[in-house]
This record gives structure tokens, C-alpha cells and sequence, in this order.
């Protein structure tokens, strides 16, 4: 009888030890939220003085159908300067240098040039288009914060095993024919029936 209320006694002071613990590693998680929360409302109001930077800007469009139209605009008159240019190098091969072949030169390089400038107008325009995911591999690529990361990956699969511990020590004092002490001493129980 003396041993089993030792035996109670260590292991509820061991479950409050372990409560309390948890009580302080809970708090600091929360402290840990609430900085995560501030830097996140600071991240948004930054990503909303860019957005209304962008939305003030006459070139720049937010809404992705004007800027696919745009895109599909642009390709199709790449195709067309394509086929003009190609048209013309066929009539340079046939012309013997008059006049009007060496305006006919002159249009294909300017529009050779303007066809370049269309070309970088896309590019420019689908690096816009890229998805915030890239952003955040990059981010993820970055050593501190992958390291960072993990970190607190590594703590939250800690504080998840301390839970599942805990969890097993409450079931384990806890005395109830269905715990595993009460299934232990019930088996003794019956043994000790059956020898007498």
C-alpha cells in the first residue's frame, strides 16, 4: 500500500512536471505566433504598397486576361513580321539592288529590330506572369531560411512526441480497467486468483 501511493505520488509529480513544461514550451510557442504574426502583417502591408505602386502605373496591368490578349497580340504580329520578313528576303534574292530593294532592306531591318523589341516586350511580360510558387522555391533555396525551416519542422515533430508521451503517461496513470497499469494488475489479479 506504502509503495503504491510512492508510486502515485512520483508519477503525479512527474505528470505536473511534465504539464508545466509543456505549459512554458506552449507559451513560447504562442510568443513565437504572435512575432510570426507581426512580421506577416508587416509582409502584407509591404506587398500592399506595391500593389497600389503597380496600380497607379499606366503600363502595367493587374487583371491576367488584358495581359494574355496583350501576349496573344504580340505573338501574332511576331508571326506576321516573320512572314513579312521572309517575304521580303524571297523578293531580295529576285531584285537587283534598286531602289526599291534597298528600302525593302531598310523596312526588314527596322522591323527586325521592332521585332526583337517584342520579343523582350514578352518575356518581360511572362516573367510577370511566373507564379508566386517560384518566388517561394526560391525562398526555400535560400540557406537560412531552408535551415530555418527545418528547424521548426524539426520542433514541431518534438513538441508532437512530447504530446503523444504525455498523452500515454495520463493514460498510464490513470487507473481504469481499460489503462494499461489497471489491464497489468488485473492480470496479476487473476494469476494470483489462480494459484490460490
Amino acid at each position: 500500500m506504502v509503495a503504491n501511493s510512492k508510486t502515485e505520488e512520483t508519477a503525479s509529480g512527474v505528470a505536473t512536471g511534465m504539464i508545466l513544461s509543456l505549459r512554458e514550451s506552449l507559451q513560447s510557442c504562442k510568443d513565437n505566433l504572435a512575432t510570426c504574426q507581426l512580421e506577416l502583417e508587416a509582409a502584407k502591408s509591404e506587398i500592399q504598397k506595391w500593389h497600389s505602386a503597380f496600380q497607379n502605373e499606366s503600363y502595367i496591368t493587374t487583371k491576367p486576361k488584358n495581359v494574355v490578349s496583350y501576349l496573344q497580340n504580340l505573338k501574332s504580329s511576331k508571326e506576321l513580321l516573320r512572314d513579312q520578313v521572309n517575304q521580303k528576303s524571297k523578293e531580295k534574292g529576285s531584285c537587283i539592288y534598286s531602289n526599291h530593294c534597298k528600302a525593302g532592306t531598310r523596312d526588314i531591318k527596322l522591323k527586325v529590330i521592332h521585332l526583337g523589341v517584342l520579343q523582350s516586350a514578352v518575356r518581360d511580360l511572362r516573367s510577370q506572369l511566373k507564379p508566386p510558387s517560384m518566388q517561394a522555391r526560391r525562398l526555400l533555396l535560400d540557406p537560412t531560411i531552408h535551415e530555418e525551416f527545418t528547424r521548426l519542422k524539426n520542433l514541431v515533430e518534438e513538441k508532437d512526441k512530447k504530446v503523444e508521451e504525455l498523452e500515454d503517461n495520463i493514460g498510464d496513470v490513470n487507473f481504469t480497467p481499460q489503462s494499461k497499469m489497471g489491464k497489468m494488475l488485473m492480470a496479476k489479479c487473476r494469476t494470483l486468483q489462480e494459484e490460490n
